[in-house]
């Protein structure tokens, strides 16, 4: 008895799913004897949806070209019950998998009627370019418009209080999408792998986005936010909490091979940076504690990555396949938390540079179990700096008072960064000078210069040396 209720289950939910046309009426759009289908929705009401022929969606793929739906269609002499001969139909609802697999479907209008747009209706509708739909539709259930591979543009009914999973996953063509003011969710996928969605415009009534909703959008390079939205906000195409304490999404997209976390932030969100393949160096500021699960996943053109003090977990697959890194900065004295897959595909010859008190904390700790060049980055001595012997020994300006050509005699002169001239209202001068190759001299012309008292500036790579001269 059990397995007869189980049987009858499923076929009234195939029923329902795969229900049958019960009529057809031809509409005139420049072709002869091309036939819409349609399903009774309610007796009472006298509504329809547009739906397709035969037993199931794939059975016959009839529609073609480009189709304007009625907004009422009235019953022919043959129809299947519920439906009744002669009577006028309105036109409601596009039934799941309406259109479903069509290759030959170009475009569809539908008329004002219409409120709701069931799953996969237009799904896997490859060379599908335009669907008109009118604003009053308050529902696109998941999965409406997946795979309409060709879909340039969308333009997205005012009505609609959601964009529900998967609505436009894999639109490989759509370029732009603006969001209307009445939705309040972006859900999962909504927008996954369309890879030439190029911005995003988000009104203020958007308070969710769901995971992965623009995950592999590969030519992303915006986000703009309605500045009265108080859940989410914009910078520089970047997407933030309204607060800003977490960096949602920055654009796959975005060019710039530099990028400084903000003060403010706290968080880096999931899935963040994922599939950048600018970035080569990210420094995170004093502030950020967490690194969220799978944040630079694929980010494969990131080679340097500064993580500061107060990060004290990364998540799972934060790094994976970020295959080109060569060098971790951790100011933390506490080695961070990681899951096991963070690191996934990361050569563990990568540097790990901690500060010089900590290395072997961190050799002690799983960063040790992993990576084999934990080192420091504050301690060993720096190959170019200057020695205290080689800063001492004074540098030499002459003749002083000068007249014309200024030397000054600089004994380590390998590590000089700059020389200027400014007068006594620290204003910079601007004058010719040239170095002596092989000797430690630099030559400078003075004779642009007025009389009077002036300051000769030498930077080095330690110090800043500050001279008096007197120009005759």
């Amino acid at each position: 008895m059990k397995k007869l209720y189980t049987i009858c289950f499923i076929l009234c939910f195939c029923t329902n799913i795969f229900a049958q046309h019960n009529f057809s009426v031809n509409f005139s759009n420049g072709a002869a004897n091309k036939p819409i289908y349609y399903r009774v929705t309610s007796v009472d009401a006298a509504t329809v949806a547009v739906t397709f022929r035969g037993d199931l969606p794939t059975s016959y793929r009839e529609y073609t070209d480009s189709i304007i739906v009625p907004a009422v269609v009235t019953a022919p002499a043959t129809v299947t019950p519920p439906a009744i001969t002669g009577v006028i139909y309105h036109v409601t609802s596009v039934d799941a998998y309406a259109f479903y697999d069509n290759i030959a479907l170009t475009k569809v209008t539908l008329p004002n009627s219409v409120t709701m747009i069931d799953t996969l209706a237009f799904g896997n509708c490859t060379v599908f370019k335009k669907c008109i739909m009118p604003q009053d539709i308050n529902f696109i259930a998941p999965r409406a418009f997946e795979r309409c591979t060709s879909l340039p543009e969308i333009t997205l009914p005012t009505n609609i209080t959601k964009i529900s999973k998967e609505t436009f996953r894999d639109c490989h063509s759509l370029t732009s999408i603006n969001i209307p003011n009445m939705v309040n969710t972006i859900g999962e996928k909504a927008f996954f792998n369309c890879k030439s969605l190029e911005s995003v415009n988000i009104s203020s009534s958007v308070n969710k986005i769901g995971l992965f909703a623009f995950l592999g959008c590969s030519s992303l390079n915006s986000f703009n936010v309605d500045p009265d939205n108080p859940i989410l906000m914009s910078e520089d195409g970047i997407l933030y909490s309204y607060m800003q304490d977490t960096l949602m999404l920055y654009p796959a997209k975005k060019t710039g091979t530099e990028f400084t976390i903000p003060d403010i932030v706290k968080n880096v969100g999931d899935y963040s940076f994922s599939y950048n393949l600018y970035l080569k160096k990210i420094n995170l500021n004093n502030f950020v504690e967490k690194i969220g699960t799978a944040a630079f996943y694929n980010s494969t053109g990131l080679s340097v990555v500064n993580i500061s003090d107060n990060v004290s977990y990364i998540g799972e697959g934060a790094f994976y396949n970020c295959r080109n890194l060569d060098t971790i900065k951790i100011t933390a004295t506490t080695p961070p938390d990681y899951e096991e897959f963070t690191f996934y595909n990361v050569p563990n010859e990568v540097i790990i540079a901690v500060e010089c008190d900590f290395v072997e904390d961190y050799k002690n700790s799983q960063w040790g179990e992993y990576f084999n060049n934990i080192t420091d980055y504050d301690c060993a001595p720096i190959e170019t700096s200057i020695s205290d012997v080689e800063y001492n020994q004074e540098v030499i300006i002459y003749p002083n008072p000068v007249k014309n050509v200024l030397y000054i005699d600089i004994p380590f002169f390998e590590y000089l960064k700059n020389v200027e001239i400014v007068d006594i209202t620290g204003k910079k001068i601007l004058i010719p000078h040239s170095s002596l190759l092989d000797t430690h001299y630099l030559i400078l012309d003075t004779n642009s210069l007025p009389q009077g008292i002036y300051l000769v500036k030498i930077y080095t790579d330690k110090d800043v040396i500050t001279k008096k001269i007197i120009k005759n």
